[in-house]
């Protein structure tokens, strides 16, 4: 007997295949981990996107946010006015999980591919090149990532719609997934 096309001989094989296929990235085993409080300076600067002071101070929390960080206090600096500003800047601190030391107290944590800017840009982030290649050099740093992506073609005046940003950060592993 046929079922769409495939015999029942392959069923077996393709359902075992979408159970592993289905498992989630923390099913690995755990990473001991800590947090750390991290402190961080960012001054963006552009010659084709530019940021007011609460719209970086928005961005960058939030990018801080989506890789995990904890405790997160942005403010703003090096700002003059309002409007868009040709250097607008931000301090940060924050807390991230880094990989913890033998015998060290630890929660457990797992690698998680966080993609910050995804290459199928809106309108609203096509701009987002400088800003990724940045983040990428001056920020992520404070996080121990891992498989690191970025393409960027940033061109001044140029807008790229291209722009790819992902990196493998630490997350701690939900309770009823740790010993699993």
């Amino acid at each position: 007997m046929r079922i769409r096309g495939l015999s029942r001989s392959v069923l077996p094989v393709l359902a075992t295949l979408s159970v592993l296929l289905s498992v989630p990235a923390w099913a690995a085993p755990p990473v001991p981990a800590v947090w750390v409080r991290r402190h961080v300076q960012f001054f963006y600067q552009s010659f084709t996107t530019r940021f007011t002071c609460d719209g970086l101070r928005n961005q960058i929390e939030n990018m801080l946010l989506r890789l995990g960080a904890r405790d997160v206090h942005v403010r703003e600096i090096g700002c003059a006015g309002i409007g868009p500003q040709s250097s607008p800047g931000v301090d940060a601190t924050l807390q991230v999980l880094v990989p913890a030391a033998a015998g060290q107290p630890h929660v457990a944590a797992a690698w998680r591919k966080v993609v910050l800017i995804s290459g199928r840009a809106s309108l609203e982030q096509a701009g987002d090149c400088d800003l990724a290649a940045q983040f990428r050099h001056k920020v992520l740093p404070v996080f121990p990532a891992r498989d690191i992506v970025l393409r960027a073609s940033c061109v001044p005046h140029l807008i790229d719609i291209g722009t790819y940003l992902s990196a493998d950060v630490l997350f701690p592993v939900p309770p009823a997934h740790q010993g699993r």
